[in-house]
């Protein structure tokens, strides 16, 4: 999945003086004239946003500039440069660096695609999860397809973290559910707790995976 150069998921921890959701519009001008500065001098852009913190950006490296940490993607390449100038700045102090998980630069398309490469995996898992002692026992269908998205997400430049309904892990994971639902393999039930109904799940047994055959 990984080229030779890896991207990955980055937070450079800044003192600036913010406290609190507070800053002295002295310091924040003064913090956010000297990134642009720097970053400038070394090839980046500096980004403004019409709501929010600006972007300085180089290539697949993107950081978000707030005044307590410089976040986001970064090209494995550019940490020695991103390091000297954070290092050396006089309005803010860098004291910390934390590196997390490597980014994969999918579109979305190339995205659901990989996770259409697991299908096999993902069709095992949810045989497994969804397994019950009696034909009358069924699980909580949310429950299983939401840890199994969690399980095969793969951190991306655009989705470092799991978010949102439509996430294209949850997306992959219920086109899974829903071909093995039409196949038999797995039987859908529902109970009623209170004003909702419940969707619960269990996979088919021995006896009627072999009425399929």
């Amino acid at each position: 999945m990984t080229g030779s150069i890896k991207i990955i998921d980055t937070q450079f921890h800044v003192e600036a003086g913010y406290n609190g959701g507070n800053m002295p519009r002295e310091q924040h001008d003064a913090f956010y004239k000297e990134l642009k500065e720097v970053f400038t001098e070394k090839g980046f852009r500096y980004e403004e946003r019409e709501n929010g913190c600006p972007d300085v950006v180089l290539g697949k490296t993107c950081l978000y500039c707030h005044p307590t940490c410089l976040s986001g993607p970064v090209k494995e390449t550019h940490f020695p440069v991103l390091e000297q100038i954070l290092s050396n700045g006089k309005s803010f102090r860098l004291y910390s660096l934390d590196k997390h998980n490597e980014l994969q630069d999918f579109t979305a398309d190339e995205e659901l695609e990989y996770y259409r490469s697991c299908t096999e995996s993902v069709e095992n898992d949810l045989l497994v999860a969804f397994k019950t002692k009696r034909s009358n026992l069924f699980k909580l269908k949310g429950e299983i397809l939401e840890l199994e998205a969690v399980k095969i997400h793969v951190p991306t430049i655009r989705t470092p973290y799991m978010s949102g309904y439509a996430s294209i892990p949850r997306q992959f994971i219920n086109e899974v559910y829903k071909n093995m639902v039409q196949k038999r393999h797995l039987i859908e039930s529902s109970k009623a707790m209170g004003i909702q109904t419940i969707p619960l799940c269990r996979t088919a047994n021995q006896k009627e995976l072999r009425l399929l055959e």
